[in-house]
């Protein structure tokens, strides 16, 4: 979600109907002005850490469990040829945090455009990258490129995110376009590693509807076996984007095939039949102590997306 980095607290209940979030408006706190695609969590020695991107650097920000007050913004990285944005992290079990950010050369697609070179000479490309910390996300590596793209928006990458499997698996996801120069089609991309995320394996499609374009994804592990659900945005319901499920069991871990569009393992994501002109992007899914699902994603009924709205949805424990 573009535009002012904003937290607001909420209370989850149980009424008649069902459990539903009721929002606290008391809590609302600025994080950071002026902030892109924000994103947080909680760390093992009990501080939270925001992500988050400014006028196109990669920065964090944390919040004290002591004081409960914001520290100073940290920046951990910028590009001379575009924004590195779509900020995302996971906490290992080994207390590793992982930083993931989406590398986007707009500087320089636009001074290709003009006829001038590169602020870092040659033709820069979309990646998908990571940054560790091994100190709760007070300092960070050097970023390790785990995917390269093309260099225009018809190859690019871009929204990755991060799950670690009950075995130690690391899965990082993100929207693919490199495979569909042509076409305008999209797919969502898989990369893997069974050590601790010293080395990946190639990309892996696990989600593809021919003719469309699956993006943003968003992972979870399902609690107790439930498997492995991954929200994503879905053009292929009639109209705009809008928001489905991907899912897999967690023995087989995509590696039984492709989610197709006509797939048993893609829903859409919402109780209601789809409306044509809904708009629904950006989902984000995360999963409640207590079993339920929580679904997030803007949402616009009628007009352009630019004045969306940000929902909540609550699911079962299945998503």
């Amino acid at each position: 979600m573009m535009g002012t980095m904003l937290v607001l607290a909420g209370t989850f209940v149980v009424v008649a109907a069902g459990p539903e979030l009721r929002w606290e408006p008391s809590s609302l706190t600025l994080i950071e002005p002026d902030a892109r695609y924000g994103r947080m969590i909680g760390l093992p020695c009990g501080d939270e850490l925001c992500a988050f991107s400014r006028d196109g650097d990669l920065c964090v920000r944390r919040v004290s469990k002591e004081g409960g007050e914001w520290l100073p913004t940290q920046r951990v990285d910028s590009w001379d040829d575009g924004p590195l944005t779509n900020a995302e992290l996971l906490v290992l079990r080994d207390g590793t945090v992982f930083l993931l950010a989406n590398a986007r050369p707009s500087r320089a697609m636009r001074e290709q455009r003009r006829r001038m070179p590169s602020p870092s000479g040659g033709a820069p490309r979309f990646d998908i990258r990571l940054y560790r910390s091994h100190d709760s996300g007070r300092t960070w590596g050097a970023p390790e490129i785990l995917f390269t793209a093309g260099h225009d928006r018809n190859t690019g990458c871009w929204e990755p995110a991060a799950i670690e499997l009950p075995d130690g698996e690391i899965h990082v996801y993100f929207a693919n376009e490199a495979p569909y120069p042509k076409s305008g089609e999209q797919e969502i991309s898989l990369l893997r590693s069974t050590d601790g995320g010293r080395t990946w394996g190639g990309p892996e499609t696990i989600g593809f509807r021919r003719g469309h374009r699956d993006g943003m994804p968003s992972p979870l592990v399902l609690r107790d076996g439930g498997g492995i659900v991954v929200a994503i945005e879905d053009n292929g319901w009639g109209g705009p984007l809008k928001p489905a499920i991907l899912f897999t069991a967690l023995d087989d871990a995509w590696r039984s095939g492709i989610v197709t569009g006509g797939s048993p393992r893609r829903w859409f994501a919402l109780a209601e039949p789809p409306l044509a002109a809904m708009y629904g992007g950006a989902p984000y899914l995360r999963q409640m102590p207590s079993g339920e699902t929580l679904l997030s994603f803007q949402e616009q009924i009628d007009g352009p997306w630019q004045n969306s709205r940000m929902t909540v949805c609550v699911g079962n424990e299945r998503a």
